[in-house]
């Protein structure tokens, strides 16, 4: 009998361990504890505002990048591509400019 009730003491910790990592995780980022959402967040593969060119046939970009197709990390200041929604050094979610930025991505980034 005492084994049983240690097995399930020790089943409990584990439990409550696991519990309470996933809980600072959606508390830290809002999202899932891996950081990855299919939520509004989430860019689809294709949008009309990554696709549509200017006239001269040049990629149109949001405020928050750069000539050379980069955004800086508002946090670590770190260079990343600007298809990429996180930033690759501290994984923060990068300003608005970065793939797929709608309208609200930019006034949400400006706030910032």
């Amino acid at each position: 009998m005492v084994e049983v009730t240690f097995l399930a003491v020790i089943v409990a910790l584990f439990a409550l361990q696991v519990a309470l990592v996933v809980y600072a995780g959606v508390r830290r980022d809002g999202g899932d504890g891996h950081g990855v959402s299919d939520g509004p967040d989430a860019a689809p593969a294709s949008t009309p505002e990554s696709t549509a060119g200017a006239a001269d046939g040049r990629v149109r970009r949001g405020p928050g990048a750069d000539r050379s197709g980069t955004v800086r990390c508002h946090s670590c200041d770190a260079a990343n591509d600007d298809t990429f929604r996180f930033c690759r050094n501290c994984v923060e979610r990068l300003p608005a400019g970065g793939y797929g930025a709608s309208a609200a991505d930019a006034a949400r980034g400006s706030a910032r």
